[in-house]
């Protein structure tokens, strides 16, 4: 009986250490890749994004975000990255805070910038070196240099990325 227990309890516990362990692993290191935003309001954005893992649970992203025609935004922001519950740990959600700074205008130019926020899934495909990930991307422009809004916050945006997983 003792050697059956015995047995068993090493059993459970090399499973949770794997599972443990598991969900603790780094989603990927380094992921570069295209964005595009859009949403109420928005004429719609699109650029490159480059992603570096800090540890197993965090992460920066830079991206660089246009329209082609009327201005240009760069964004970094700073990402917490979770597993989901009895969702494979390719599926990933995640939740971060940034900045952006930019400068936009059709008619006067006008520099901006201001807090972003990120709310997000993504799933990391397993047999191919590509992520992809859907956002909320709520912001705040705070604009200098125009006369018809200082402020202007910025809560039906959404972003998708492409990216690929250098490693």
């Amino acid at each position: 009986m003792k050697k059956i227990l015995f047995v068993s309890s090493i059993i459970l516990l090399t499973t949770f250490s794997a599972h443990a362990q598991r969900g603790n692993q780094k989603w990927y290191n380094t992921a570069i890749g295209l964005r595009i935003e859009g949403g109420a309001g928005s004429s719609g954005t699109l650029g490159p994004t480059y992603e570096r893992a800090l540890s197993s649970t965090t992460s920066v992203e830079t991206m660089i975000l246009t329209n082609l025609s009327t201005g240009i935004e760069g964004v970094f922001m700073h990402k917490w990255i979770n597993t989901i519950p009895d969702v494979p740990t390719t599926v990933r959600w995640y939740c971060g805070v940034g900045l952006h700074l930019g400068t936009w205008g059709s008619k006067s130019t006008s520099f901006v910038a201001g807090p972003n926020g990120f709310l997000g899934i993504g799933y990391s495909i397993p047999d191919i070196p590509i992520n992809i990930t859907l956002d909320w991307h709520p912001s705040v422009d705070v604009r200098m240099y125009d006369d018809n809004e200082k402020m202007r916050f910025n809560a039906a945006k959404f972003g998708f990325s492409v990216r690929y997983i250098v490693e």
